[in-house]
């Protein structure tokens, strides 16, 4: 199960904030977040090395974009890789672009059941397949999401800094670590943040800032962002977070 929390349009200084854990094999290879070339301009989005696509990224415009899968609907291990569709969703110039491609590409090809992330400055939409698609278009706020609950299933507590123009980087920082290193379920719904399997479990954990007039950047845990550290990942340099 992947995890996404976004906080849209709540802070002037970050209108777009997002954390994401990857649940996976932990066999399952994975290479940090680089520079890639993203339609008409560049971007920073880890990679799979199984299948080749991302499951989550951002672009030198400010878009955001990140899958998560889904249990509902049918699967069929041949369909195209989702990984590889929000690839192809990241080169798009802006969220309102995401929505039309994928329109058009669920009508042109099958794929497994997902939900999409695709915001950016300006607008923000949560986009789900499992046979028909569905587009949500998200109000200013803090919006939680995961393969096995919908959006707006999941509350959170403790991340009032999200939902303030207020408070430093730093204060911001801390609580979407926090955040993507609980292991209590959470109330209500039991989403558990950071797990912990004999086989699989949360193997990465991104932030993304995207600040108001300046270039976005990730910070990535390459392991259980629990233990292992962050970096962070800009379109210019990597290095270690300040």
């Amino acid at each position: 199960m992947c995890v996404l929390l976004v906080s849209w349009r709540q802070r002037s200084d970050f209108p777009l904030v997002l954390a994401a854990n990857r649940d996976e094999a932990y066999a399952r290879p994975a290479r940090r977040p680089e520079v890639v070339r993203a339609g008409n301009t560049w971007a920073l989005a880890p990679r799979d090395l199984t299948a080749g696509g991302t499951w989550i990224g951002v672009a030198a415009t400010g878009l955001v974009v990140a899958i998560t899968n889904r249990r509902d609907g049918d699967f069929d291990a041949a369909r195209p890789s989702r990984g590889h569709l929000c690839r192809l969703a990241l080169e798009q110039p802006d969220a309102a672009a995401v929505r039309r491609f994928l329109v058009a590409e669920t009508g042109a090809r099958a794929y497994n059941s997902f939900n999409l992330l695709h915001a950016d400055r300006d607008r923000a939409w949560v986009t789900s397949w499992n046979g028909t698609l569905q587009s949500t278009e998200l109000r200013p706020g803090v919006a939680v999401l995961s393969n096995e609950h919908a959006l707006g299933e999941v509350a959170s507590p403790g991340l009032a800094v999200l939902q303030d123009a207020g408070g430093a980087l730093a204060e911001l920082r801390e609580a979407l670590q926090s955040f993507a290193e609980r292991h209590e379920p959470e109330p209500e719904s039991g989403l558990v943040i950071c797990k912990h399997g004999a086989t699989h479990g949360t193997v990465s954990s991104s932030l993304v800032f995207v600040p108001a007039s300046a270039a976005a950047w990730i910070e990535y845990a390459a392991g259980p962002p629990c233990c292992t550290e962050f970096a962070i990942h800009t379109l210019h340099s990597t290095g270690r977070v300040p």
